[in-house]
């Protein structure tokens, strides 16, 4: 149980860290190998409005 509660206080640090760096939460959830929506969920819990993106801009960027 404890090691599972450190991944998740491990992670939302992580979350935190990079939203903090002006990171979309699509980004931050391809970087993290979570879903788009665990990264909003947290974010959300914390108290932080999520900078917003649209998801085709990353895929046209990624493909450059």
């Amino acid at each position: 149980m404890i090691i599972k509660y450190a991944r998740a206080v491990k992670l939302r640090e992580d979350i935190l860290a990079l939203h903090s760096e002006n990171m979309r939460p699509v980004e931050i959830a391809l970087r993290l190998g979570i879903t788009r929506q665990r990264v909003y969920q947290i974010l959300k819990k914390a108290g932080i409005t999520p900078h917003k993106t649209k998801i085709y801009k990353i895929i046209r960027s990624e493909q450059n």
